[in-house]
């Protein structure tokens, strides 16, 4: 009987993690979504994409999925230990829901103050996803593994390693015609912090309720 009662809590526990990872997902693709349409700079993936797309007639959603997915299947050379479910689940899932909101977003213009708030408001949104995400413990997202990936081949720490991918992306990125704006500058400076703020806040909480 415990034994049957331990394996229930496992599965339980288990899908309260998807949940998470899903979650996390869907806000960190509607938080891109809601910078790029303010088209004041965007993360240095987003940047890249953005580049791409200016010359394949495809999606920002679906390009999101297919570098992602390309960024995960390096790293499984390099990196495997660090991948999971949620690294799948994160690949796609944000780019299928930059797919499905796209339509209600992409044709809004927004200009000076309201375009700022809106890149704020996305970025946070952001933050708030990927802490979710993180909560999640089912594996390393595509950047997250492409860092760790490059810090493997290059000998660097994670730190130099993640500047050297975001630099990378971006300057690719601006090489196809991407532009480079103040949100380009807010991702790099804010982001992380933002999201480590956000984790923290999380971390309290479920140390909170777990108390109860």
């Amino acid at each position: 009987m415990n034994r049957v009662r331990f394996k229930k809590q496992g599965v339980q526990k288990f899908c309260q993690r998807v949940f998470f990872s899903v979650i996390g997902s869907i806000f960190c693709g509607l938080g891109i979504e809601f910078v790029v349409v303010t088209k004041l700079g965007a993360d240095s993936l987003s940047t890249l994409i953005l580049g791409i797309k200016d010359h394949f007639d495809i999606g920002f959603g679906t390009l999101s999925q297919l570098l992602s997915l390309l960024y995960l299947l390096i790293a499984v050379f390099f990196v495997r230990k660090k991948l999971g479910i949620g690294s799948i689940i994160n690949a796609l899932t944000i780019g299928q829901t930059i797919k499905f909101i796209t339509p209600f977003l992409r044709n809004q213009v927004f200009i000076g103050t309201a375009g700022i708030i809106v890149m704020f408001a996305g970025f946070s949104i952001m933050a708030f996803g990927t802490a979710i995400y993180l909560q999640s413990e089912l594996g390393s997202g595509p950047m997250e593994a492409m860092m760790f990936s490059l810090s493997k081949m290059t000998g660097l720490n994670i730190t130099y390693s993640r500047i050297l991918l975001d630099g990378y992306n971006v300057t690719l990125g601006i090489f196809l015609g991407a532009s480079f704006g103040i949100g380009s500058i807010v991702a790099v400076l804010c982001l992380g912090p933002m999201i480590k703020i956000v984790n923290v806040l999380l971390n309290h909480l479920v140390k909170f309720k777990s108390e109860l």
